[in-house]
């Protein structure tokens, strides 16, 4: 069933019958990935086909020189205890020199904490901050 993508990949109804069969033996699928560029290679048309070397080196000046991005952010809270941390790791948290954080707040380059947990001390607090990023990167919380 693959080959039959492969041979005709433009066959929506060949699609539809492939993705059945994996109801049947999941094991079996598969998928590749082409750069834009490689496709772009293989076309037809002349100009889609002269660009492509100027696509692959603007992809490869992105990468190879990544710009940071800096933008605020803000932890409203209304509780004895809270936590904010990042997962991604092109990204780091800074603090933001016009905002002094509140006391009991600790920031580090992956987490804000503030307050103390089980303290019962409720209290409302807004904790500004910073999110410095490699532009093109997503952002995880958690």
């Amino acid at each position: 069933m693959g080959l039959n993508i492969l041979n005709d990949p433009t066959s929506y109804s060949q699609y539809i019958a492939w993705t059945e069969t994996a109801k049947q033996s999941s094991n079996v699928m598969n998928f590749s990935l082409d750069e834009l560029w490689v496709v772009m290679k293989d076309s037809s048309d002349d100009v889609v086909r002269n660009a492509a070397n100027n696509i692959e080196d603007a992809f490869k000046y992105i990468v190879s020189h990544p710009q940071p991005y800096s933008t605020a952010a803000t932890l409203s809270i209304e509780s004895d205890w809270a936590e904010f941390g990042i997962l991604s790791p092109s990204t780091v948290i800074v603090l933001d020199p016009t905002n002094p954080l509140p006391t009991m707040t600790y920031l580090s380059q992956t987490k804000v904490l503030w307050g103390k947990e089980r303290s019962h001390d409720q209290r409302r607090e807004i904790v500004k901050w910073a999110f410095l990023f490699q532009l093109g990167h997503e952002l995880t919380t958690v």
